[in-house]
C-alpha cells in the first residue's frame, strides 16, 4: 500500500512544481499495474483454494455415498438369497406333506395340521417382507396416536399364537398419547411384541409376563417392552438387529423382525436399545424424539 501511495503523493507534488515531468507518473503507473496484478493473482489463488475445498467435500460425500451403496447392495444380496430360501422351504414342506398324505390317507389329518403350520409360517414371512417394503417406501406422516388402542390392535392379531392366553400383560402408560407415524410405530411394536410372545420359556411352572411402559423423559418419547422369557445371550446381542439374524436356536422366524423394527424407528429419527439377561428375559426400549 505504501509503494502505491508514496509515488502518488510525489506525482501530485511534481505537477505543482514542474509541468510535463513523467518520471513519477511512470513509477505510479508501474506500481498500479503491480497492485492490480497482485489483486488478480490473489483472487485466482483464493478461488482455487475454495474450489479445492469444495472438491474435497464432494469427494468425502461421494465416498460416504459409495460406502452406503455397497452396504445396501450387500444387504440386498442377502435379502434376495434369504427370501428365496425362506419362501421355498415352506413350499417344499407343503409339497412333501401333500405327497405323503396321498400315500397314507388315514393319517391325512396329521399332515393337514402340519401343512397349516407351514402355510402360517409362509404367510408370516410374506407379511414381514411387505413390512420391510413399507418401512422403506412409506411417506412419514406424524399424528397423535392413542397408545392403548394401538397396543390392543397389535395384541388382537396375536391372540391365536401358541401360549398367548397364558401371558399376563401389564400396561403402564404415563403418557396416553404419542406423536409419531402410526404405520412405522405399529410395525416396530408389532415385531417387538411378537418376539416377546414367541420366546417365552417352555416349562410347566413358568408364568409368562410382558410389561409395556410408556413415558416422556429428556425430550424423548419412550416405550419399553419387557418380558420374562428366554433372554438373549450377551455374545448375540450386538448382532440381534442385523438382517436375517436369529438370536436363539429355538427361533422359527425369518430373522427380519427386529431389523425391520430398527429401520422403522430409524426413519423416525429414533433408536431401539436392548437390555437382556440369558434365562431371565429381555427389555426393548424405543426412543423417539418428542415431536411438538
Amino acid at each position: 500500500m505504501l509503494s502505491y501511495l508514496l509515488p502518488l503523493f510525489d506525482f501530485a507534488s511534481s505537477l505543482l512544481i514542474t509541468q510535463g515531468s513523467t518520471q513519477y507518473f511512470s513509477v505510479h503507473l508501474g506500481m498500479s499495474t503491480m497492485m492490480f496484478v497482485s489483486a488478480l493473482v490473489g483472487r485466482v489463488v483464493s478461488d482455487l483454494s475454495e474450489t479445492e475445498r469444495n472438491l474435497k467435500e464432494q469427494k468425502g460425500k461421494a465416498e460416504i455415498m459409495n460406502a452406503e451403496l455397497e452396504q445396501k447392495n450387500e444387504e440386498l444380496d442377502r435379502f434376495v438369497y434369504s427370501v428365496s430360501h425362506d419362501l421355498s422351504a415352506p413350499l417344499k414342506s407343503i409339497k412333501g406333506l401333500v405327497n405323503i398324505s396321498r400315500i397314507e390317507p388315514q393319517q391325512s389329518h396329521i399332515y393337514i395340521d402340519k401343512i397349516d403350520k407351514s402355510v402360517n409360517r409362509l404367510e408370516e414371512f410374506i407379511e414381514e417382507v411387505l413390512d420391510y417394503s413399507r418401512t422403506n417406501r412409506n411417506t412419514i406422516h406424524y399424528e397423535k396416536i392413542e397408545l392403548s388402542g394401538l397396543i390392543y390392535d397389535i395384541n388382537k392379531k396375536f391372540e391365536f399364537l401358541e401360549g398367548f392366553d397364558k401371558i399376563e400383560f401389564s400396561i403402564n402408560l404415563e403418557t396416553v398419547f404419542i406423536i409419531s407415524d402410526r404405520l412405522l410405530l405399529r410395525i416396530a411394536l408389532n415385531n417387538i411384541l411378537s418376539n416377546a410372545i414367541k420366546y417365552q420359556k417352555k416349562y410347566k411352572d413358568h408364568k409368562p409376563s410382558i410389561t409395556i411402559h410408556a413415558y416422556v423423559s429428556n425430550d424423548e418419547q419412550v416405550i419399553e417392552v419387557s418380558d420374562n422369557g428366554e433372554g438373549i445371550r450377551e455374545e448375540y446381542q450386538d448382532k440381534l438387529f442385523n438382517m436375517f439374524y436369529r438370536g436363539t436356536a429355538n427361533s422359527s422366524g425369518s430373522g427380519l423382525g427386529l431389523y425391520i423394527a430398527k429401520e422403522a424407528i430409524g426413519r423416525l429419527s429414533g433408536k431401539i436399545t436392548l437390555s437382556s439377561t440369558w434365562g431371565q428375559g429381555s427389555s426393548f426400549t424405543i426412543h423417539l424424539p418428542d415431536v411438538k
